[in-house]
């Protein structure tokens, strides 16, 4: 998947084709350990976000279910540890298979809302895509908790929060967002209420296009 930013639109746009998969992935996590705190927080949670949207989506595969459940066990002893001390090679390490594994697993599947609603949202105000996909997923996992009770605890016990259930998830998502500082970040950015329901239209399109081959 290659993700482009329309400077016209003020959207961004995914590309996928067969021609974008490599025939070998080196997952290097030295090449993590000078990442900013920051950068550090918004891509493991994205990361978590990829895996679990995968693990719901409709379209998902046997092999994404487990993928997804790997990715998020390794996620979910990590991330807050890299977070907080950078020098953590273990965590280093646990977070770059944990993504590498997302990754994958989305590949065997979808994304879903969250995404959907992050792409006109960081091609018009450039907040970090992780910063957006982290602070949305609590209250989208809320909205889509009467559809998904049993994967989501499932997917939470994954991550070793135990088998919560579906709005404790969306909390505890929105407790680790909070946590490692991706909530201060967003408030960095004023959204005019004027552009919400383009960007929504703009969501809503994103959405069918994922869900709709084409």
């Amino acid at each position: 998947v290659a993700i482009l930013t329309d400077s016209v639109a003020g959207n961004k746009v995914g590309v996928v084709d067969p021609c974008l998969l490599p025939e070998c992935a080196i997952v290097d996590p030295a090449l993590t350990d000078s990442l900013p705190p920051d950068v550090t927080a918004a891509t493991g949670m994205d990361a978590l976000v990829h895996a679990v949207e995968a693990f719901i989506a409709r379209v998902v595969t046997p092999l994404g279910r487990a993928l997804a459940l790997e990715a998020a066990r390794r996620i979910g002893r990590s991330l807050t540890l890299a977070c907080r001390e950078p020098g953590n090679t273990a965590a280093r390490d646990g977070m770059a298979v944990g993504s590498h594994l997302a990754g994958m697993a989305f590949a065997n599947s979808s994304c879903c809302a969250v995404h959907a609603l992050a792409l006109p949202l960081g091609g018009r105000f450039h907040i970090p895509h992780g910063v957006i996909t982290g602070c949305l997923a609590g209250e989208m996992m809320r909205y889509n908790a009467p559809a998904c009770a049993e994967p989501l605890a499932e997917f939470s016990a994954a991550l070793g929060w135990g088998p919560l259930e579906p709005q404790s998830f969306g909390s505890r998502l929105d407790e680790l967002a909070e946590s490692i500082g991706l909530r201060a970040l967003l408030r960095r950015t004023t959204v005019p209420a004027a552009v919400v329901p383009a960007m929504a239209h703009d969501a809503a399109v994103v959405q069918h296009y994922r869900l709709v081959p084409g």
